[in-house]
C-alpha cells in the first residue's frame, strides 16, 4: 500500500495475510491510497482527512468501513480507469465518520459497469482456454498438469461441472499408475528442490500437485502461505523500485527531457512488465520524442533553406561583380561562398579565374 501526498508517497505499508491493514493519517490533508498485489489491477482511492476543528477537540474520528475490494488481472483487461482514483473518502459530520464519497463514485459507475462486463467476459473465455488445455494434456496423458489445468479452469468459473467431473476422472486414473505416497513424495521432492533455488513460480506449481495425492497435508500448503509471503515482499521492493522510476520519468519529463524519460519508463517496464500505466506513459513520450524530432528536423530544412538562399545570393552578387571587373569585391564573396559550401567547386574555379586575371593585370601594369 503506497501513501501519496501532494503526488509524493509519504509512507509505503504491506497489508496482513488476512488482508487488513493499519492506517494512521494526519488531519487536514489530502491522501491517495494505492493498492497493489501481484495478480491484480492497482486501484486507487482518495481520502480528503479534512474534519472541523471541533471533531479535533474531541479526539478525532475513524473510518466506519474502509474496504478495497481488488480486481483480478485478466489477459485483454482494459485497466485505463484505474490510472485514477475510483473511491472517495469524506468526513460525515451525521455519523462522525468517514464514510464513503457516493456522487464521487456515482460519475465512474458507468464506466466501473464496463470493467464488470470485461470481467465476466474474459473470465468465460479464460475457464474455455483452460478447459481446453487440460483436455489435451489429458489426452496426452500429462494428468497432473491436466488436473492443474482444470483446476484452474475452476477459478473462473467455480460452479461449472466439467472440470469437477474430469478431475474425479483423473484421480482414478492417477491412482492406476503411482500410489498417493509416492506421487505425493516425488512432488515434494521436486517442490523444494525449487524452493531452495528460490524458483517459487515452480515451487509452488509442485506444491500444488503433491495435493492432488494428499489434499489434507499441512506442508504444502504452508509452503505455499510462505511463498504467498516472499512474493509480496519481492512485489513490495518491485514495486518501490518502479515508483522510483516513475518519479524519475516525471522529472524528466517537466523539464522536457524526454529521452530520458523514456528510459526511466522502460526501466519501469523491465521491473514490472506489462505494467499498464508504465506503458501508457511510455507511448506518450515516444510521440513527444517523435513531435520534438520532427520539429527538429523542419528546423534543420528551414535552417538548411536559409543558408541555401543566403550562398544563392552570395554568388550572384559575386557573379555580378566580376561581370563589373569588380574582380578584388568578387574574389572576396566567391570565397565566403566557399567556406559555405566546401565542395561546390564553382567558387573555388571562379577564385582560381580572378587571381589568373589578377596576375595578368599586375604584369600588364608592371610593363
Amino acid at each position: 500500500i503506497s501513501i501519496y501526498q501532494d503526488s509524493v508517497i509519504v509512507e509505503q505499508l504491506l497489508g496482513k495475510r488476512n488482508g487488513r491493514f493499519d492506517l494512521f493519517l494526519d488531519y487536514q490533508n489530502e491522501y491517495i491510497l494505492e493498492f497493489s498485489k501481484e495478480g491484480f489491477v492497482t486501484k486507487q482511492i482518495a481520502i480528503s482527512a479534512k474534519v472541523p476543528e471541533n471533531v479535533l477537540m474531541q479526539g478525532g474520528t475513524g473510518f466506519y468501513d474502509l474496504k478495497v475490494e481488488m480486481v483480478e488481472m485478466i489477459r485483454g483487461l482494459n485497466t485505463a480507469i484505474f490510472d485514477q482514483p475510483v473511491s472517495r473518502y469524506i468526513f460525515d459530520g451525521a455519523s462522525f465518520f468517514f464514510i464513503r464519497d457516493e456522487k464521487f463514485e456515482s460519475s465512474l459507475s458507468g464506466e466501473l459497469a464496463d470493467i464488470d462486463i470485461q470481467i465476466s467476459n474474459l473470465r468465460k473465455q479464460e475457464y474455455q482456454r483452460f478447459v481446453k488445455t487440460a483436455d489435451e494434456l489429458l489426452a496426452g496423458n500429462e494428468y497432473e498438469d491436466a488436473w492443474t489445468a482444470y483446476k484452474k479452469a475452476l477459478n473462473y468459473s467455480p460452479k461449472e461441472r466439467y472440470p469437477t467431473s474430469q478431475i474425479k476422472k483423473l484421480k482414478k486414473l492417477i491412482k492406476q499408475e503411482i500410489s498417493s505416497n509416492e506421487g505425493y513424495q516425488n512432488a515434494i521432492a521436486k517442490a523444494d528442490n525449487h524452493f531452495n533455488n528460490k524458483e517459487y513460480a515452480l515451487a509452488t506449481e509442485y506444491y500444488e500437485k503433491s495435493m492432488i495425492y494428499k489434499p489434507k497435508e499441512l506442508y504444502p500448503s504452508d509452503r505455499i502461505t510462505e511463498i504467498d509471503s516472499i512474493n509480496s515482499s519481492i512485489f513490495l521492493a518491485k514495486k518501490k523500485a518502479y515508483e522510483n522510476e516513475l518519479t524519475i520519468a516525471k522529472k524528466h519529463l517537466i523539464s522536457q527531457d524526454y529521452d530520458n524519460a523514456r528510459t526511466s519508463l522502460k526501466n519501469a517496464l523491465a521491473i514490472i512488465p506489462g505494467d499498464e500505466y508504465a506503458i501508457q506513459k511510455l507511448d506518450e513520450v515516444e510521440a513527444l520524442i517523435r513531435k520534438k524530432n520532427e520539429q527538429i528536423e523542419k528546423q534543420k530544412l528551414r535552417e538548411a533553406a536559409l543558408a541555401e538562399n543566403k550562398y544563392n545570393k552570395l554568388i550572384n552578387t559575386a557573379d555580378s561583380l566580376f561581370q563589373a571587373d569588380k574582380h578584388a569585391e568578387a574574389r572576396s564573396l566567391f570565397q565566403e561562398a566557399a567556406s559555405q559550401k566546401p565542395d561546390d567547386k564553382y567558387p573555388v574555379r571562379k577564385i582560381r579565374e580572378i587571381d589568373k586575371i589578377l596576375v595578368e593585370k599586375a604584369e600588364a601594369e608592371a610593363m
